[in-house]
């Protein structure tokens, strides 16, 4: 019995000892790939940089088989996506095509890792390429959100229509929106980043969610972008919600407001900041949109809310009077001789941006 025992604990230990040893070989061997990306990064860049400096016929130098130069090459090739327009992005593109490195981050979106289809799919939407379209098509459909937001927003980024249903469907903004949403309520902000690559074409689907989702978190990242295409002809849209009790939608239409510099917002930027009932945010959001827009009838409220009680707020009126100048300036010298510290403050330092 002893010595069964004594066996059982020895292969016990003999196994934990392997499991150890596993473990430290598979961190040294990843300690080691990091290292050598990063030595090989800096002869990357210059490589891309010549690429893109040399004519069209030029083409990247032949990279090894071996996983971590590819992984750095790839990495620093994005980093220069990011930065890039025009023709020269779309010759990195192309080059990255034929490499088969875009071939190689299609392949990962059938990873059993949810992390690796995630970052292939982040990749994808960076790069831009038709050839991915086929797999992204596919990785709607794929068992975790953020890989269906990242394909939808790399299929968004491709810029071909016939694409937008299914994008649409993805972030569960289709006809029946009423009863969808989820994917708002859980990502805003991926939702929102599909939204704004799909562009002004996908503005009127976009301005139906504002008015007609029942998800508040849906109608509201659908305003943010609504704001941030800055579309003149969604102006009354935009003025619709900043008359809304949703103090969420408020916000984000009067920036979108500012943006377009919309001076028919005046008079309902005024009521808001009016109104008692709104939280000193909403207001100072408010006081920021009416210095932005600069019709000088905003003078006699702000000049009241930069004697409010709230620093935002305050902060918020004296920028806008600043920005106006004229009475807005002259509202500003008074605050600085009315004897209050605060407002004192707030005006000069408005002034002295």
């Amino acid at each position: 019995m002893k010595q069964a025992l004594f066996v059982s604990v020895l292969v016990f230990g003999a196994g934990v000892g392997s499991l150890a040893l596993f473990i430290l070989a598979n961190r040294l061997a990843s300690t080691f790939g990091r290292r050598k990306q990063e030595r090989l990064r800096p002869h990357y860049a210059e490589a891309i940089a010549s690429f893109l400096a040399a004519d069209d016929g030029a083409k990247l130098p032949s990279l090894p088989d071996w996983k971590a130069a590819r992984q750095a090459f790839w990495a620093v090739a994005l980093e220069a996506l990011v930065e890039l327009e025009g023709r020269e992005r779309d010759r990195l593109t192309h080059a990255l095509e034929d490499s088969g490195l875009v071939a190689d981050a299609t392949y990962r979106l059938w990873s059993r890792r949810r992390r690796v289809r995630r970052q292939a799919a982040d990749a994808l939407a960076l790069v831009r390429s038709e050839r991915g379209a086929g797999v992204l098509l596919a990785g709607l459909d794929d068992s975790d959100r953020f890989v269906r937001l990242g394909c939808a927003r790399a299929l968004a980024e491709l810029g071909d229509e016939s694409f937008q249903r299914r994008i649409l469907e993805t972030v569960g903004l289709e006809a029946s929106i009423e009863t969808l949403g989820h994917e708002a309520e859980v990502s805003p902000g991926l939702v929102a980043e599909v939204l704004l690559a799909l562009g002004p074409r996908g503005a009127r689907a976009v301005a139906h969610i504002s008015t007609s989702a029942r998800s508040e978190h849906l109608r509201r990242v659908a305003v943010a972008v609504l704001a941030a295409l800055r579309l003149p002809a969604y102006a009354p849209l935009l003025r619709a919600a900043l008359a809304s009790r949703d103090d969420g939608l408020t916000v984000e239409a009067a920036r979108g407001l500012a943006a377009l510099g919309d001076v028919e917002a005046v008079d309902v930027l005024l009521d808001v900041m009016r109104d008692r009932d709104r939280p000193a945010f909403v207001a100072a959001e408010a006081a920021s949109a009416l210095g932005k827009i600069g019709d000088p009838r905003a003078v006699p409220v702000l000049e009241a809310a930069l004697r409010s009680d709230t620093w935002s707020l305050q902060s918020s009126a004296a920028e806008a009077l600043a920005e106006l100048g004229g009475d807005g300036a002259d509202a500003l010298q008074r605050a600085i001789r009315s004897g209050r510290p605060l407002d004192r403050a707030h005006a000069l330092a408005a002034l002295d941006r």
